[in-house]
């Protein structure tokens, strides 16, 4: 509720995976890297972070999944 929630969809495989994300605040500083592993069979994982003493403005959500990375944006105001 006082959380922002960012999930990676992926299509289920049978072997396990490894997917990075990274928080990017508005000034492109990156305050928090994590790398998730997907288990076998599964098809997503997700991150949050609390609002609360975030930088206002838009941030960027990356998640980098071997060579390929999507981005999304969103703002804290």
């Amino acid at each position: 509720e006082n959380s922002i929630i960012c999930k990676y969809i992926q299509t289920r495989v049978s072997f396990d995976k490894t997917v990075v994300f990274d928080w990017i605040e508005p000034d492109g500083k990156i305050t928090r890297t994590k790398e998730l592993i997907i288990p076998a069979g599964h098809g997503s994982v997700y991150d949050y972070r609390y609002v609360k003493g975030r930088t206002k403005g838009t941030w960027t959500f990356r998640v980098t999944d071997a060579i390929k990375q999507y981005k999304t944006t969103f703002d804290i105001k």
